[in-house]
């Protein structure tokens, strides 16, 4: 009887403990999804974005992150009315339930993202209070910006203001972009203070543009002016902004200063306000990609003209509506193409991402044929590969100083690679030169220290000066039958070139064709010729020993005394 009452009381025990269990999951939570989770609902209120939302297990850890847009900040998550924290970034253990929680934002005053001083209604910006932002507006109610009150916003993306420098009567050396960031002087030392974060800048205010105003400001991309400006832009105003793309000039500018836009290598557009009467000498020197002129003023601009600056050296459009359509447009992949179906123009003008590691060419522009626009990627530090379609010709200068490239495949179909194509890539190991290829200028592939082998191919009939000069490892070459001359320098101080082959059809070689500018001469070179034929080529200075060097090409074995070649499974063999 004992035991049968302690096995009753168990089973009474046993189904207490599960109406209790039951109710705790009935009565006090929500039963967990069929996966064994819970939901958590991130609610976003008006003025920003945040992440975190999803299927969470009891126990796991949650981090929710909030970011305000322009002009709000965070103030708080909230699960109904109940604020759990300020933080904009929050985490905490995934309870056994579900969960709503609400990221609200409240718009920010003009002025609360500064630390501010005013004294007789005048206000004056003398800090930043977020470092971190990457978008600040400074109210037109702000008549004065510290000397270096932006210093330390190395994350800052767009910056609006009402002025330029230090404010409207700013002191002496306050009127250039760079003072509020810490920069002093006139502008020189813009550079080594604006951070290089930064990539657009609009001034809302009449603008006082004086000279070297934004010298130096490598990063920054687009400058716009909402108000106008004074009579006159000053000398070397945008000197050295290598990636500004394009600008309209202020209503108002009557005069633009020498050297004003001066190695602005990346500006493809510009509109000239119908106040303008005169442009500075050497305004637009080293502005490669300027193709394309909105001009509204009485200055008589034409494409290809040294006059004015030398604005119109390279454009390819100039128009005279400042409604007329842009030839220029970005590809998703951040390609800017030139494409003019009218005239028949197509150009490739770069690509807007300044890190681009690997650049894949189209085969054609519009279904026709382009051009690779000069110095279009031309000090890519980051570019390691290039793969250039096989409708592109390549323009001088093209990938220039990539000195991270590694690897160029040149498509079938390409005729031409311009002047200096590829010039100073010093990791360029690897080149894939098509059949189709026709012409290579002058310094092409010149301090390409790392190539070991060129194989240009037999249909080239024009060959530049200084194709491979320099290439130091360059172990294995080969001389196109489609030309009669070998040009000055074409293998000078190729040390590491101990055999080549210079076929019959050369009938002259030029200065320091064959390498001795650096006192190495190949050890062996091999002429397709007999010794008759030799004596009829032309051999100028710097290539003396060659002589030394030189093996006759004989098919049989010579009777006679002498040095003699033959091919051997098509490698060149010394008859011994």
């Amino acid at each position: 009887m004992k035991n049968i009452a302690k096995t009753a009381c168990a089973l009474i025990l046993a189904l207490a403990l599960s109406v209790a269990v039951a109710c705790a999951v009935g009565c006090g939570e929500k039963d967990a999804n069929e996966n064994g989770g819970y939901v958590l609902t991130v609610t976003v209120a008006e003025g920003g974005t945040a992440e975190g939302a999803g299927e969470y297990s009891p126990g796991d850890g949650v981090s929710l992150s909030a970011h305000p847009a322009e002009g709000y900040t965070f103030k708080g998550w909230y699960e109904d009315e109940k604020l759990l924290s300020a933080s904009s970034g929050y985490g905490f253990v995934m309870p056994a339930r579900d969960m709503n929680v609400t990221a609200v934002f409240e718009k920010e005053g003009a002025l609360d993202p500064f630390v501010t001083h005013e004294r007789n209604g005048v206000i004056t910006i003398t800090d930043v209070k977020d470092k971190s932002r990457t978008r600040l507006t400074v109210p037109d109610e702000v008549s004065g910006i510290a000397f270096g009150a932006f210093s330390g916003c190395t994350f800052l993306e767009h910056l609006t203001v009402p002025f330029i420098g230090g404010g409207t009567d700013s002191a002496p050396g306050g009127s250039h972009f760079g003072y509020i960031f810490g920069a002093d002087g006139n502008g020189n030392s813009n550079g080594r203070y604006v951070p290089l974060s930064l990539r657009s800048v609009t001034v809302t205010g009449k603008a006082e543009i004086t000279a070297r105003a934004f010298a130096g400001c490598a990063a920054i991309e687009s400058v716009e002016f909402l108000s106008g400006g004074d009579a006159d832009i000053g000398a070397d105003v945008f000197n050295g902004c290598a990636a500004l793309k394009e600008i309209s000039l202020p209503d108002g500018t009557e005069t633009v200063g020498s050297r004003a836009f001066y190695e602005c290598s990346e500006l493809r557009k510009i509109t000239l306000p119908p106040s303008l009467t005169a442009i500075g000498e050497n305004a637009f020197d080293g502005c490669v990609k300027l193709v394309e002129i909105y001009d509204l003023c009485p200055v008589f601009i034409t494409p290809g003209s040294a006059d004015n600056g030398g604005i119109a050296a390279n454009a390819l459009a100039v128009h005279d509506s400042a409604d007329a359509e842009s030839n220029i447009s970005v590809t998703e992949d951040g390609y800017a193409i030139y494409a003019d179906d009218a005239d028949g123009e197509y150009y490739l003008l770069g690509n807007d991402d300044p890190d681009i590691e690997e650049a894949i060419l189209p085969d054609y522009i519009n279904g026709n044929r382009y051009a690779v626009w000069e110095s279009a990627f031309e000090g890519r530090f980051y570019l390691q590969k290039v793969k250039v379609g096989s409708g592109a010709e390549i323009g001088k200068r093209a990938f220039a100083q990539c000195s991270t490239l590694k690897t160029a495949e040149i498509a079938e179909g390409v005729t031409t690679i311009g002047e200096e194509a590829f010039t100073h890539g010093y990791l360029l190991g690897s080149v894939t030169l098509p059949d189709s290829l026709r012409s290579v200028g002058a310094g092409a592939f010149s301090y390409c220290s790392s190539l070991v082998s060129a194989d240009l191919p037999d249909g080239i009939t024009e060959l530049g000066d200084g194709v491979f000069e320099a290439c130091f490892d360059l172990t294995e070459a080969h001389i196109p039958t489609g030309i009669s001359a070998l040009p000055a320098n074409t293998f000078s101080a190729c040390n590491a070139l101990e055999e080549i082959v210079i076929p019959i059809n050369i009938t002259s070689i030029g200065k320091n064709a064959l390498g001795a500018a650096m006192n190495h001469i190949p050890e062996k070179i091999f002429y397709e010729g007999s010794e008759d034929d030799w004596s009829r080529v032309t051999v100028e200075s710097g290539n003396d020993g060659a002589a030394d060097a030189l093996y006759f090409y004989s098919k049989n074995e010579p009777s006679g005394s002498g040095r003699y070649w033959k091919y051997e499974n098509g490698v060149p063999a010394v008859w011994e």
